[in-house]
């Protein structure tokens, strides 16, 4: 039968009308998950296509098992995305001839044995490589890494710390990315490690392995000590009776550290480790290869090495009767029967998981390199099988919390705090349940024992729930070693318009900034379109027609910020919510899930780094397993204010913000100067609010730019003709005080390389985290020396941003104009051109 192929117009039209009318669900899913060839062809029409693919393919998995589910029952959980929601990778890999890879998005590796040789660090490294060309986040712990200055039996005599192997490992990621490998990074390290500080000022002052994220384990001991104001000893190996290298510190001054960093710049993100493996399950089966090491980079789940875990959704939303009603009510037996439901799916979604690992491995054995050269690749894929198929571990989660809150309004927030857990509690008992169930029917996973899992926390909590419970699953066992996991869930909140996880709303609706420039004007949607329309969060929408409110008036902003106090979603808008209601909140969940419940809590600006340390000790007091905090303002001044799901995903705080409307007629700007093969070049970067917002770069020509070498800053003005046309001069000050103008930036250089400017800009001006638009330049398929030169020119303006702030304090290199310089052993380091001064 010949596959038929659609054009580009007829699968979004198709996308739009599934989605009712929501543009930004149907571009999503045109663009992430309808099928294409090779070619790059459309062969699905509708988002329908896609979750019959997937339905198909499990309900092939369903009939190799006792009383399966039929294909009409499955894609029914999941027409429309309304009640069970697949994740990601299930929607473009399942049922994909065209993209083979592993239906996880993320893994954890742990380095192993003697941890701190060469031979062990460079293992990591090529694993990490592996995964990475395969499309996976990639999540590992680096606490088995000798610190700085310790002795090493080398020529190098002295170890170079955990910061030097940081740094390595995310110009990994950095690299692949060039070659348009997507993956990120996320590198941990507990805070018993002698170089725990350094590893935090590497990423945080230093700017080091800006290619990854950082996170710390903290121990109840270490928090214990910094609350009450003791000393807290470090030590290497780690865990070690006999260490090599031992130290005490105060632990308040490092924690303050701690929350001083997460108070400046909303990171690292810290996890409050013994919690995490006394709760755990599978940590009771350590001893078997299932000891939590590190976390994903995506969600921040714990995990042991070599572990996947297949995610799914319940979008609670939907199981809302008689929604904004004051009758209005969560349908128990509903929830509970589509969890036992989805609990089967995910647990077919392991099998389809170790048919794409076969597949790959296949493909590893019949690649032509020699054996040796396929060694490692081959090796780890093998571990993640063999993990895959002795725990069975799948992680259901939930979305949509603060959008069934929503419709539950007319109840008080203690009530609905209350509700939430009960919410969970359900879902919790019924996942358990059904993985009991499963375990009956199918085989429990093959190391499960029911004495080793007597030291759970969680476990112990839920047989205090469900006694009877828990004497069937110690009796046949269970078919999964976990079972639930809470993370974001961006694109399939977006597909399903609800909000995002157990996040807040960001905000239930927003007006665009007018058009006052016509089809000139600087700002436009995250569609393309004119702005000046009123955008709306789909629940919201949906409360507005419900109380008698037209959706399609456009009301004044003004008129929107009455009707948003009137609503139930004012209590429960992220700028509303109180933090030790959001920390009681993210407890009681995670009383009730054996996995990760990752949540932000969302502070206003004005709060303080004192109160920043209260927040994560009262986290880390109510039991949470981890402590994740935005304030505003904290990676910029100026916060895009977005709504429901147009382009920002639902639920979320965007990490980076966007500017306002217009662009300032006047800009700070800095000149960067460096060189490319010899080739003098200079870059002119506006700054809005310390963050570049455009750029203007190319070949330092003295007869095209003349601009003494002393000259580091100055303005970037927009003028306007009388035709209309715009103009970008570059201001500055002389020595003696005098205005020095270079006009016309936008025209003195390569067209070429204007219109490359242009798309860049566009992207700093939109809120793109410098470190993804640095990766989206190099990942540009530039043809020609020049311009290629041209691109690894704007990378290298656009380095010494990262972070989010301008560094105009730094010193400047007198020779290429790069900054900042670095400090090595007494002396001042230029790391592009090479230039060092001593003394």
């Amino acid at each position: 039968m010949e596959t038929r192929i659609y054009a580009d117009s007829e699968v979004l039209q198709g996308a739009v009308t599934y989605f009712g009318g929501n543009e930004t669900a149907a571009d999503v899913w045109k663009n992430r998950y309808a099928l294409r060839n090779a070619s790059g062809e459309y062969l699905e029409s509708s988002p329908a296509d896609t979750l019959w693919r997937v339905s198909r393919e499990l309900a092939r998995v369903e009939a190799g098992y006792a009383n399966p589910m039929a294909v009409e029952d499955i894609y029914a959980l999941l027409d429309h995305f309304r009640y069970v929601v697949p994740s990601s990778r299930m929607l473009s890999r399942v049922g994909n001839p065209y993209r083979f890879s592993s239906l996880c998005s993320s893994f954890v590796i742990g380095l192993e044995g003697k941890a701190d040789s060469y031979g062990a660090i460079m293992k990591l490294d090529e694993e990490q490589m592996q995964l990475m060309k395969r499309n996976c986040s990639v999540g590992h712990d680096l606490s088995q890494i000798r610190p700085k200055g310790s002795n090493v039996n080398n020529t190098s005599m002295k170890a170079g710390g955990v910061a030097t192997f940081m740094e390595h490992y995310g110009n990994i990621t950095n690299e692949l990315s060039r070659n348009e490998h997507w993956g990120e990074l996320m590198q941990t390290l507990t805070v018993k490690h002698p170089d725990a500080l350094s590893f935090l000022k590497a990423k945080m002052e230093d700017g080091r392995a800006y290619g990854s994220n950082i996170a710390l384990r903290l121990t109840d001991d270490f928090v214990n000590a910094a609350l009450r104001k003791k000393n807290f000893s470090q030590a290497f190996p780690v865990g070690s009776p006999n260490p090599l290298l031992k130290r005490e510190v105060d632990a308040q001054e490092l924690w303050q550290s701690v929350t001083g960093y997460v108070w400046k710049t909303s990171n690292p993100s810290v996890y409050f480790w013994d919690r995490i493996t006394k709760e755990n399950i599978s940590d009771c089966y350590a001893r078997n290869g299932f000891r939590s090491v590190s976390v994903t980079p995506r969600g921040g789940v714990p995990m042991s090495a070599y572990t996947s875990c297949p995610n799914m959704y319940m979008n609670l939303s939907a199981y809302v009767q008689n929604a904004f009603m004051p009758d209005a009510r969560v349908d128990y037996e509903k929830l509970a029967e589509h969890t036992v439901k989805a609990m089967r799916l995910m647990d077919d979604l392991v099998d389809l998981e170790n048919e794409q690992i076969d597949g790959i491995l296949e493909k590893i054995y019949n690649d032509p390199e020699n054996s040796e050269i396929k060694r490692c690749e081959r090796l780890m894929w093998e571990n993640i099988r063999q993990h895959n198929k002795e725990a069975r571990c799948v992680g259901l989660g939930v979305i949509g919390l603060a959008d069934m809150l929503a419709k539950l309004g007319n109840m008080t927030i203690d009530g609905l705090e209350a509700e939430v857990e009960k919410v969970q509690k359900c879902i919790c008992k019924a996942a358990f349940g059904a993985s009991t169930g499963l375990a009956v029917e199918r085989g429990a996973f093959p190391l499960y024992k029911a004495e080793k899992e007597e030291k759970s926390d969680f476990l112990k909590r839920l047989g205090e729930a469900d006694g009877a419970l828990m004497e069937k699953m110690r009796e046949c066992g269970r078919r999964n070693m976990s079972c639930l996991s809470i993370t974001t869930t961006g694109a399939s909140a977006i597909l399903a318009q609800t909000s995002n996880g157990i996040e807040p709303v960001y905000e239930p609706a927003s007006m665009e900034a007018d058009d006052d420039e016509g089809e000139n004007a600087d700002t436009f949607d995250r569609q393309g379109r004119p702005a000046g329309r009123v955008v709306y969060h789909p629940c919201f929408r949906e409360w507005l027609a419900v109380t008698g409110y037209d959706p399609e008036r456009k009301y004044t902003s003004t008129e929107l910020k009455g009707l948003i106090y009137e609503s139930p979603f004012y209590r429960i808008e992220s700028q509303n919510v109180n933090w030790q209601k959001r920390i009681e909140l993210i407890s009681a969940v995670q009383r009730w899930v054996d996995g990760m419940v990752c949540a932000t809590i969302n502070v206003p600006e004005e709060t303080t780094p004192e109160e920043t340390a209260l927040i994560m000790s009262e986290a880390w007091k109510q039991g949470c397993k981890g402590c994740k905090i935005y304030r505003k303002g904290a990676t910029s001044d100026v916060m895009y204010s977005g709504a429901g799901n147009g382009g920002i995903e639902a639920g979320t705080v965007p990490p980076v913000v966007m500017t306002h409307g217009q662009r300032p007629d006047v800009l700070d700007g800095d000149v960067v100067r460096f060189q490319n093969n010899k080739e003098r070049w200079i870059a002119f970067v506006g700054l809005l609010h310390g963050r570049p917002y455009e750029i203007f770069t190319g070949l330092n020509d003295d007869d095209n730019i003349s601009i003494p070498k002393g000259v580091t800053a100055g303005k970037i003005v927009r003028n306007v003709d009388e035709s209309g046309r715009k103009r970008y001069d570059f201001q500055y000050t002389t020595r003696r005080g005098y205005k020095t103008t270079i006009e016309g930036l936008s025209f003195r250089f390569n067209p070429e390389y204007w219109n490359y400017a242009k798309l860049i800009s566009g992207v700093l001006r939109y809120g793109m985290p410098i470190d993804q638009v640095i990766r989206l330049v190099q990942g540009l398929q530039l043809g020609g020396e020049s311009i290629n030169n041209w691109k690894n020119g704007v990378v290298r303006a656009l380095k010494k941003y990262q972070g989010g702030q301008s560094e105009t304090e730094e010193p400047v290199c007198p020779h290429c104009g790069y900054r900042p310089l670095r400090f090595q052993e007494g002396c001042v380091h230029c790391p592009h051109c090479g230039l060092t001064r001593c003394g």
